[in-house]
């Protein structure tokens, strides 16, 4: 931080506490509380002459606790929550770029962005100010996150009810001329009839009608080939084939030919069916929730892998323009013999337009904070150009914040978030012409989907789904615990993967993916680790330490023993196992194999089995090596770590 120079009289929002004037001194109790000294901005404007100062002050992605612990430098203590756990207040993180800023109007935009308050506490000349989080501001948040959560569950089942009875009333012989306009209008329903799909869903749909259930309540499935016609499993085959030549040489190794023994095998493979968003992919889990309902992959012995799997076809809302975007990439790549990848590359500009398309529905639903309206004047008027560094070619929103507060003569204010504050939504580009100062704020809020507002010469932001976002930040205690442990073994541990795996799927993108350290695990640890091998993780989590040391040792431990709480995690793992667990007289034993595969390389195998070592179930987690980067000249103003609260126990509750 740059030298703090300067302090001034604290604004409307600091004000005198509502006491007899011998009364006046330390505040000791959340003024929440009944009887409690009332918020400064709830009464008269105290005289501190302290506060006339003029802050110059730099901070990026920083918690409010490092803020306002060198915002006290200045002699005025600032605090940061009621205590050291309530890291809720002290762990939000803010950007702030200042320039001969007033104390006050920093205190006031702090707290106006932030939805904080301020009180006052300690005695006269010596006052200190305490930023807390109002019970109802965040009562009134959490109702409004919960209706938000009703909504979007709401209209994503009737999308996925919708889908089952539209897909299924399709016709089956279309004419030349409907399947023409079709794939003009709709490449998506065009493709399940160009690929057979159609056929071997609606086979599948009435011949394992648990599976279309599946698809209904958003629950996982399974089915057995054996159990369906022939004409069902040839069309099942017929897909296999048709995507195998789309995919083969990105997921099978440079074209290798389908396994012919595929279709001997067949009657003896596992159908499932999986309808988790793909929150690993980096797409918002509410616009993949609206637009995709899962898909289909079969489990088949072939002579080189016991364990073959490959995913068939994905399930989505038919009229979703990014469920036709994909179908137009896979019709376009089976039409020239190209690579899936190059497709999508050239189809990227119709993609980002789907993606907006998607975030409008998105907006509407999770009752986004509306668009501000911003009352004219001359200054918005300035021609404004952003100067961003020309070797980073992926500025995030404190690198823009900094640019324009260096092009406008402003100071910025804003929260930050991990997830969003990383980079523009798709199909947006910085602002980085010459233009009128308005327009280049709302190109950064639109870019970045955010509010701002102009107070005085400072420029605020908040991010328009703040509310939603603080709802799925967890403690720095848990992730810091899990980062260090990370760098310190070489890898993530079986017991710290366990405890990641049960966070929401929100959770883990807004936390986990975006962590310097842990998002350095790649790609294996959020598909492997925390989607095949999630329910597994969850079972083993719930688990007792004398239960896990049964299913490490060579007999393994009686699934049937378990507790009824613990019964439930043990129904969601077999969901898409049908009739394992139909009879329970027959022993299901439950063990986890460790092998090291090299330094700091672990393989963990997760196997169900009959006491006569029929095999049932299987999963196989590589734990991901982490690997230190290189290291690079520190930058000026890099955000430095807040301490983490103290008491802390990473104790996430699970859920979807």
């Amino acid at each position: 931080m740059k030298a703090i120079i300067g302090i001034a009289v604290l604004a409307a929002l600091l004000c005198v506490i509502a006491v007899s004037t011998n009364a006046a001194g330390k505040i000791t109790v959340d003024p929440n509380e009944t009887g409690a000294a009332e918020p400064l901005d709830a009464v008269v404007e105290p005289t501190d002459a302290r506060l006339d100062q003029p802050i110059t002050c730099q901070f990026r992605q920083e918690t409010v606790l490092t803020i306002l612990s060198t915002l006290s430098l200045s002699g005025v203590k600032l605090k940061a929550g009621w205590s050291e756990l309530d890291w809720q207040v002290r762990e939000r993180k803010m950007t702030i770029f200042a320039k001969d800023m007033p104390l006050r109007s920093l205190m006031s935009s702090i707290s106006r962005v932030m939805k904080f308050s301020w009180v006052r506490g300690g005695k006269e000349n010596e006052w200190y100010y305490r930023l807390y989080v109002d019970r109802s501001t965040l009562s009134a948040a959490q109702a409004k996150q919960a209706e938000a959560d009703k909504r979007l569950n709401e209209e994503v089942t009737k999308r996925r009810h919708k889908f089952v009875d539209d897909t299924m009333n399709l016709k089956d012989d279309p004419s030349e001329a409907e399947l023409a306009r079709l794939k003009e209008e709709n490449p998506y329903v065009y493709s399940l009839y160009e690929k057979g799909s159609l056929a071997f869903i609606k086979g599948l749909f009435t011949e394992a009608p648990q599976m279309a259930e599946g698809v209904r309540n958003c629950t996982n499935q399974g089915a057995q080939p054996s159990k369906l016609s022939p004409d069902t499993r040839q069309q099942l085959l017929h897909v296999m084939q048709e995507m195998w030549k789309i995919n083969g040489d990105r997921w099978a190794g440079n074209g290798t030919p389908f396994p012919p023994e595929v279709e001997e095998n067949l009657r003896r493979a596992q159908i499932t069916l999986d309808t988790e968003p793909r929150f690993f992919s980096g797409a918002n889990t509410a616009e993949e929730r609206l637009a995709h309902f899962g898909w289909v992959g079969v489990s088949c012995p072939t002579n080189d892998d016991p364990s073959w799997w490959f995913k068939v076809e994905h399930f989505g809302d038919l009229s979703s323009k990014t469920m036709q975007h994909r179908a137009k990439a896979e019709l376009t790549a089976i039409e020239d013999g190209r690579d899936l990848g190059d497709v999508y590359t050239e189809l990227e500009g119709e993609g980002n337009q789907a993606y907006a398309d998607a975030r409008e529905l998105v907006e509407e639903l999770t009752l986004s904070e509306p668009v501000v309206d911003h009352p004219d004047e001359p200054a918005l008027h300035a021609k404004t150009k952003l100067k961003l560094d020309s070797q980073n070619k992926w500025p995030n929103l404190a690198d823009i914040q900094s640019a324009l507060a260096s092009a406008s003569g402003l100071s910025v204010v804003s929260d930050s978030f991990r997830r969003s504050s990383l980079t523009t939504l798709p199909g947006y580009s910085v602002p980085q012409n010459e233009k009128e100062l308005k327009d280049v704020l709302d190109g950064i809020a639109v870019g970045f989907h955010y509010n701002w507002e102009k107070s005085g010469t400072a420029v605020e932001f908040r991010d328009r789904d703040w509310f939603k976002k603080r709802s799925v930040q967890i403690p720095d205690a848990w992730i810091k615990g899990w980062r260090d442990r990370t760098k310190k073994n070489g890898y993530l541990s079986l017991d710290d993967y366990t405890q990641i795996a049960a966070l929401t799927d929100d959770q883990i993108v807004e936390n986990i993916l975006t962590d310097e350290v842990l998002g350095r695990l790649g790609y294996d640890f959020a598909n492997a680790g925390l989607r095949s091998g999630r329910r597994w993780l969850q079972l083993y989590g719930h688990l007792t330490a004398k239960q896990r040391r049964a299913a490490e040792s060579e007999h393994g431990l009686d699934l049937w023993m378990v507790s009824p709480d613990q019964w439930r995690w043990v129904e969601d793992l077999f969901k898409a196992k049908p009739g394992t667990l139909d009879d329970p007289t027959i022993p299901l034993l439950f063990t986890v194999q460790t092998t090291n595969t090299g330094p700091k390389e672990y393989k963990y195998r997760f196997v169900a089995r009959t006491a006569d070592g029929g095999h049932l179930h299987d999963c196989n987690l590589v734990l991901p090596k982490y690997v230190e980067p290189k290291k690079e000249q520190p930058k000026e103003n890099q955000p430095r770590e807040s301490k983490p609260a103290p008491a802390a126990t990473p104790a996430p509750a699970s859920g979807k």
